[in-house]
């Protein structure tokens, strides 16, 4: 098992390959991110199709329901009341984490839903690494040139996106 205390710290350049760093992708990683695109598509659509019916708590309300019950066919539940058994101090954090990045940030995602096509949604959301990179920086964490780079066209694309495009010939 990999714990904080004897996992060695990556460079930059291990985990994304750059400046020669290697990368090894296995077939059941490369799967399971492919599966996660898809099912963060899927939810754009259903999310957008659901809400001409219901509210945006019903809808993320549901969707938690199911992907809790989901959840619990790939993890070892047994397990997971072991560990808050024996660090009970953690249950207020899960809770908070659970609430600020999972049903807060679904909650607005879905309501911006109301409002934005599923495409263009989707889109904005790629803003999110940039968020948490300047959270990160006002955490202490260093920013690479690489990191700042990404920052900067996140964004630009985000700003291009805003651009209203009339793409008919004349």
């Amino acid at each position: 098992i990999i714990t904080a205390e004897n996992s060695p710290t990556p460079k930059p350049e291990d985990v994304t390959g750059i400046a020669g760093g290697t990368v090894q992708v296995s077939l059941p990683g490369m799967l399971w991110g492919i599966g996660a695109g898809f099912g963060y598509a899927l939810y754009s659509v259903f999310a957008k199709f659901a809400l001409k019916h219901y509210s945006t708590l019903t809808v993320i309300t549901y969707t938690f329901l199911v992907a809790m019950v989901s959840a619990t066919l790939f993890c070892r539940p047994a397990a997971m009341v072991t560990a808050i058994s024996l660090h009970p101090e953690s249950i207020g954090m899960l809770i908070l984490y659970g609430l600020l990045t999972g049903a807060a940030a679904y909650y607005f995602y879905t309501k911006g839903l109301e409002h934005t096509p599923p495409g263009k949604a989707s889109i904005l959301a790629t803003a999110e690494p940039v968020v948490a990179t300047l959270c990160g920086l006002l955490l202490g964490e260093p920013l690479s040139f690489i990191g700042g780079v990404g920052i900067v066209l996140v964004v630009f694309a985000v700003l291009l996106l805003q651009t209203p495009w009339d793409l008919k010939t004349e």
